[in-house]
């Protein structure tokens, strides 16, 4: 594989991730494609070749009854969250998708008149893969736990491996992608050798289907994804800005989609090049889509018998007996064991919610015997249920399915964790690393600290350098893959005692790599015993991270006296808690050593307290504000609100309408409040069961 096919791929992708949290999630599918065919003349060749072959078959296209069956996998990357969608999603999905190929939704009556007559059914049609690459039985969905869900880009797809690509249409989902609900490749840009591990659709799990936590606007998302894979255009050609004038000028090589600028809203009467938009198109971005034009249809089918990224191959009948979706196929698997809870760790008496998981046959057809060491119920026989965890330890969870083809076993070992609340350290506490068993405490392990590590490189104890004492902690960024998370919480500290302000304290040393590095440092606190917690720190390496005075810094960074740093986070809000854990995160992004030291824990008088606004469900976190702060919202129900930011006049400087999810909600504040002159302000945020407001200010 030619270094030019991963790397700079996924650097590309960070770099255009950028959009506000009221933009409309387009796809990325043009910007991804260009960057490929502006750096690879032989994927400019092969796209090339490809438009000549589709001209040709379309000039010379003779209708048939002839169905195009393509055989498709999902690979659900997730973080036990969320993300980790059902069965339920994935097959209303593929329900959606082939009433759409087939004109076959219930909304074609709403096409409006001028374009019903050219309202296509593509013949082309979507089923489960039954039969894996190795010949072994599947039911078309695979999962993998990894932190790779996050800001995804083709680099999860080498986490998740792609199935081949001429038997297969593989569909990655992740938790989010920078900037985008999904994109695709065109089959001309990834026809080389390196194409066939990213060539695919990836798209956000919230964009994928008509059953929360997707929506029916959102469903038609994969639609629009796999008309691209199958080489169609936007309306108005291969660009991603709709709604300027010059796209008049560009097209999408389908005869009977009028010329457009584009939509972003439902306008059916908008006419932008002197005719009537086709605004109900699959691959506008208006949200009210209905339709692929009879051009399209002949389009796609023109893709599905080139070779070009051997899409020829996927609907042939020996294809489809080896992907077992030939009409006729039936099997039964063996099903594979899988769950995930609400959460694996809280304070003694948490409840836990188990969510079954189990894949690869069809769960009608299964029964469930769960063990729950520690946990009351200690057996159940539901397929999801609910357990007690009254004494603190930790515990294992074992799950049995069982169906007539075989039975599958899986054990999650010390994956429960019901936290002692009456021990732990209390403040003022310091933690500096001297201990050389960090992070295990051999004399109390209510002391240890949890390391939950990731990638080649970790946290790790050092003696090399200091800020205090003789030894540290670091991390070398530089040496793991891009987005690679590592994770270091601390011990539940009791702070039930304490009625004044809580202030954290702790060391830092940063220097990049190289102008590129962007890696991430945030901490978080949890008042529950790591049930929920709160970003109270995030500082980025491109801008507010750099401590070195030599900054990049190209070979091994050891920090000198002067490039330590001590970071202050004010964590008052917690003062009517009785406890709080702490968990500090890096995201490597190619940068050089993070080193940490001396952490301490209401250790610092109240004078040195970093101002900070905190109200009962907003937060603004980094206040006075710089471009790296942060805006929590948490919410029961979730809804659309307005975000308002006023002068101490009460003049409105900016609003912005936001989408809310229910619980813990964050936003960029640079996304709302650029430009704005040193002062104080108010932001506020309204809807009909939120009204929250916070001063910020701006230095």
């Amino acid at each position: 594989m030619r270094l030019f096919s991963i790397i700079s791929i996924s650097i590309f992708l960070l770099s255009i991730s950028t959009l506000t949290a009221q933009d409309i999630k387009r796809c990325k599918t043009p910007e991804v494609n260009n960057y490929i065919l502006e750096n690879n003349p032989d994927a400019r060749k092969s796209t090339n070749k490809l438009e000549e072959f589709t001209q040709n078959f379309t000039e010379n296209y003779v209708k048939s009854d002839q169905v195009y069956i393509i055989p498709i996998v999902f690979h659900i990357l997730h973080d036990n969250g969320p993300e980790n969608i059902s069965k339920e999603q994935v097959l209303d999905a593929v329900r959606i998708i082939n009433e759409d190929f087939r004109k076959q939704n219930s909304d074609t009556n709403l096409i409006i008149d001028e374009f019903k007559s050219i309202a296509s059914d593509t013949y082309i049609e979507f089923r489960l893969a039954k039969v894996d690459p190795w010949g072994n039985c599947t039911d078309g969905i695979t999962r993998y736990e990894t932190d790779a869900t996050y800001e995804a880009n083709d680099y999860a797809k080498q986490v998740a491996q792609a199935w081949p690509r001429d038997m297969y249409l593989n569909v990655w989902v992740v938790h989010d992608i920078p900037g985008a609900a999904g994109y695709s490749y065109y089959p001309g840009s990834v026809d080389g050798g390196w194409g066939e591990n990213v060539d695919g659709v990836i798209l956000c799990y919230n964009y994928l289907g008509s059953i929360s936590p997707s929506s029916g606007n959102k469903a038609r998302t994969l639609t629009h994804e796999i008309g691209h894979y199958l080489n169609l255009m936007h309306p108005w050609g291969n660009s991603n800005e709709p709604g300027l004038q010059s796209n008049c000028d560009i097209d999408d090589n389908v005869s009977d989609t009028p010329n457009t600028i584009g939509s972003e809203s439902c306008v059916l009467s908008q006419s932008t090049c002197g005719s009537l938009d086709n605004v109900q198109n699959y691959m506008d971005y208006s949200y009210c889509s209905r339709m692929f034009s009879l051009g399209q249809g002949e389009r796609m089918q023109a893709t599905l018998n080139s070779s070009t990224s051997g899409r020829n191959n996927l609907s042939t009948t020996s294809n489809l007996i080896a992907t077992g979706t030939i009409d006729g196929f039936e099997n039964l698997c063996p099903p594979i064991a899988e769950f995930m809870v609400d959460n694996y760790k809280g304070c003694e008496g948490f409840d836990v919610s188990f969510t079954n998981r189990t894949y690869g046959t069809n769960l009608d057809s299964c029964s469930y015997y769960w063990e729950f060491e520690g946990g009351t119920p200690s057996t159940s026989s539901d397929e999801n249920p609910v357990v007690n965890y009254p004494t603190p330890g930790n515990y294992d969870v074992n799950l049995t399915v069982s169906n007539s083809s075989g039975t599958d076993i899986l054990t999650k070992q010390t994956f429960i964790h019901s936290v002692d609340t009456l021990l732990g350290g209390i403040p003022p506490y310091t933690e500096s690393f001297e201990n050389s068993s960090f992070p295990v405490n051999l004399t109390d392990d209510t002391q240890s600290w949890e390391n939950i590590e990731d990638g080649e490189a970790h946290w790790e104890r050092t003696e090399v350098v200091s800020a205090e004492g003789n030894a540290c902690l670091r991390i070398a960024n530089y040496l793991n893959e891009e987005e690679t998370l590592n994770v270091l919480v601390s011990p539940n500290l009791n702070i039930s005692d304490i009625d004044s302000n809580l202030v954290l304290t702790f060391k830092v040393a940063y220097a990049r790599k190289d102008v590129y590095s962007k890696d991430i440092l945030q901490m978080r606190a949890s008042p529950d015993c790591g049930h929920y917690w709160s970003i109270r720190y995030y500082k980025q390496g491109s801008s507010s991270l750099i401590t070195a005075q030599n900054d990049p810094v190209s070979g091994t960074f050891i920090p000198t006296e002067d490039d330590w740093r001590e970071e202050t986070v004010d964590l008052g809000y917690y003062l009517n808690k009785s406890y709080i854990m702490l968990k500090f995160m890096v995201t490597s992004r190619g940068g050089n050593y993070l080193y940490m030291d001396d952490i301490r824990l209401n250790g610092e008088p109240l004078s040195t307290l970093i101002e900070k606004t905190i109200g009962e469900n907003l937060l603004v976190y980094q206040n006075p504000f710089d471009d790296d702060t942060r805006i929590e919202l948490y919410s029961e129900s979730g809804g659309n609100a307005d975000l308002e930011i006023t002068d101490i006049n009460g003049r409105r400087i900016a609003i912005s309408p936001i989408n809310i999810k229910s619980g813990s909600n964050y936003y960029k504040l640079s996304s709302f409040a650029q430009n704005l002159r040193p002062g104080i302000y108010f932001i506020r945020v309204t809807s009909d069961n939120i009204n929250e407001m916070q001063k910020i200010i701006k230095l």
